[in-house]
């Protein structure tokens, strides 16, 4: 049986479509000019999977599938999802902020091209900031799920 409507407005799935929407920036932001340096497809692929995974674990949620189907400890599987995935964005928090920091002092000779043109260096700078910006937030949204899922899994 699906949840009410107005259940999107409790916190798991805002934490979700929150985490969702990150996903998108980061998507947005490094479809042009992710072939520069290996580790921006990655983060490009992760950020995809994430929204692939969120949704599917939104959809468990919304029809009541993880506290019908006892068989699989769902709570389990997304609680080490979440930790995974904190730990992650925390790696490409970390690799961005060396990016940008690199970037800022002139030093572009780690990357294997230059930025598109039509976006320019100084744009790139701009996008890898953001994209470091969404993924400490996306740490800490996946944080807060984590105790989220932790409270929910005690009721």
């Amino acid at each position: 049986m699906a949840r009410q409507p107005n259940w999107f407005c409790t916190p798991l799935p805002t934490l979700k479509v929150m985490q969702i929407v990150c996903a998108v920036v980061i998507v947005l932001f490094f479809l042009d000019g992710r072939q520069q340096w290996w580790p921006y497809t990655f983060i490009f692929v992760l950020a995809i999977f994430t929204m692939i995974g969120n949704a599917v674990l939104l959809a468990l949620h919304y029809f009541d599938v993880v506290r019908t189907n006892n068989a699989v400890p769902w709570l389990t599987v997304e609680m080490i999802w979440n930790g995974l995935l904190a730990a992650l964005y925390l790696v490409v928090a970390i690799t961005m902020s060396v990016d940008w920091w690199k970037m800022r002092n002139g030093q572009w000779m780690h990357h294997s091209y230059l930025p598109p043109k039509n976006i320019g260096q100084t744009g790139w700078q701009s996008r890898v900031l953001c994209v470091l910006v969404v993924s400490v937030t996306n740490v800490i949204l996946f944080i807060l799920l984590l105790n989220r899922l932790r409270v929910y899994k005690i009721q």
